[in-house]
């Protein structure tokens, strides 16, 4: 879920610390409502989007079109993945940012820099899923038995 946008989603309905902005509300709720998580998004995007006027509607998917083009999943994701490659990348295990095997101490354990590394890659997946990063490519289907029977029965015969 994209908590951020869901919580200004409820703060916007609210009018929690920000005034009180029905549309808005509506297109952070839907833009939370991208990775369908419906424990907290498609409830509550429904219950607001029934309170809500037409115009209010109309507003809001204007205002969901907007933020799309900067904080849909497609866009941030790619942004967010660099961030976080160039942040590791600069974890080097030590003070001064010198390359080398270096050991570093935690509360956890002492691990060398590569294996500290490797922590946040492994969080992070957990967290958000591992995302695929190759292609497979199979090439067209056969039905199973159509190819494999003639096979499977000389087979049986010889044993």
């Amino acid at each position: 879920m994209k908590d951020a946008q869901y919580n200004l989603g409820i703060a916007y309905f609210k009018g929690i610390g920000v005034p009180l902005d029905r549309p808005r509300s509506l297109a952070r709720l839907a833009l939370a409502a991208e990775r369908k998580d419906a424990q907290f998004t498609r409830a509550s995007l429904a219950a607001g989007w029934d309170q809500a006027s037409v115009a209010d509607h109309d507003q809001a998917n204007a205002i969901w079109r907007e933020l799309l083009e900067r904080y849909a999943d497609a866009v941030a994701l790619p942004l967010a993945e660099q961030r976080f490659h160039h942040e590791i990348a600069q974890i080097t295990g030590s003070r001064v940012g010198m390359p080398g095997h270096v050991t570093i101490w935690t509360p956890m354990a002492t691990l060398d820099a590569a294996s500290y590394k490797k922590q946040p890659q492994q969080a992070a997946d957990l967290a958000f899923g591992h995302l695929p990063r190759a292609r497979v490519d199979v090439g067209p289907l056969q039905h199973w038995m159509t190819t494999r029977q003639p096979q499977l029965i000389r087979a049986a015969r010889h044993e």
